[in-house]
């Protein structure tokens, strides 16, 4: 029987995390040890908790998709064989338990009675944080520019307030109306992309917003690519509905937005700009985005992931 770690943030969503966690403790039907069970009591616990707990098969997040990112980089700090990773629905979005069929707690007892893992792509970014290298792992997408400002400025009370949808669209809106266009580089493949932008995002999951909205048409995270969207000063937005797009770190088909694939991107700004990576705020330019194949395990759907 495999032995899981659960790791609980009862701060997400009015306190969602702590209520899921509820519900599942209460209908899973094998005994959990409180020794099993902890509650992170600050910004980056649970990162630390993943990277420095032992004997564990499995560690299992309860949080939002920040939550579950930090895990994820704590798994990525440890020497293989690594634990297998479980992401329950506990925060704003969830978009990484709906993209791996758990989106209900319901879904998410069954998948994890099954035991069912699969190998996952994710990126790596090294970046500067608090004026010294640091780096995160992430699942989902990693913004430079507007969509990373609005985030730091207003942080997540529009989405608890009006939902996920409307509140990152007027996120959103207010990130195009706060920033500046920064001068920004990225570097990819032996290519230079230079010049006043507005935002650059870099894409590893097709689908966002409990898989309503497709953001990089064709990127899965097994399919060994990211999507890089660069959209200049210049470029004009006409479709209003492609900003909550934008914003959760996906791509659009406007005129004057560029595009590409790649496995690894450099991103330089002048000034720094921050950074947001998988809805949270983490770091500032200058960053490099690095593909990490088939790097971790997760509990997962048998059935095929969502991808179009």
């Amino acid at each position: 029987m495999a032995k899981i770690l659960y790791i609980v943030n009862t701060n997400p969503f009015r306190g969602h995390g702590n209520e899921m966690w509820k519900k599942f403790s209460s209908a899973w039907p094998e005994e959990i040890l409180p020794e099993d069970v902890i509650m992170t009591q600050r910004s980056g616990h649970a990162r630390e908790i993943a990277a420095d707990c032992k004997d564990y098969d499995i560690i299992a997040s309860f949080g939002g998709d920040g939550t579950a990112s930090d895990i994820l980089s704590g798994i990525m700090e440890r020497n293989e064989p690594r634990p297998a990773m479980a992401i329950f629905p506990g925060g704003t979005t969830n978009i990484m338990a709906h993209n791996l069929g758990m989106g209900s707690i319901e879904d998410a007892i069954t998948i994890l009675r099954d035991g069912y893992t699969r190998l996952f792509d994710i990126m790596r970014i090294d970046c500067q944080v608090n004026g010294k290298p640091g780096h995160k792992y992430s699942f989902l997408a990693c913004n430079a520019g507007f969509a990373a400002v609005s985030y730091k400025m207003l942080g997540p009370w529009m989405e608890r307030f009006f939902g996920a949808k409307i509140g990152r669209f007027f996120r959103a809106i207010a990130g195009m109306i706060i920033y500046r266009p920064t001068r920004m580089t990225v570097r990819y493949q032996g290519k230079e992309y230079s010049g006043y932008t507005k935002a650059i995002l870099v894409g590893n999951t097709e689908w966002i917003l409990e898989n309503n909205v497709q953001t990089t048409p064709g990127i899965n995270p097994s399919n060994s690519q990211l999507n890089v969207t660069i959209i200049p000063a210049q470029a004009k937005i006409r479709d209003f509905s492609n900003i909550s797009k934008i914003a959760a770190g996906g791509s659009i088909k406007e005129k004057g937005i560029l595009y590409f694939l790649t496995k690894k991107s450099e991103i330089e700004s002048d000034p720094p700009t921050d950074l947001a990576i998988d809805g949270e705020f983490f770091g500032s330019t200058p960053a490099t985005i690095t593909l990490c194949p088939r790097a971790v395990r997760v509990i997962s759907s048998k059935t095929q992931i969502k991808t179009g």
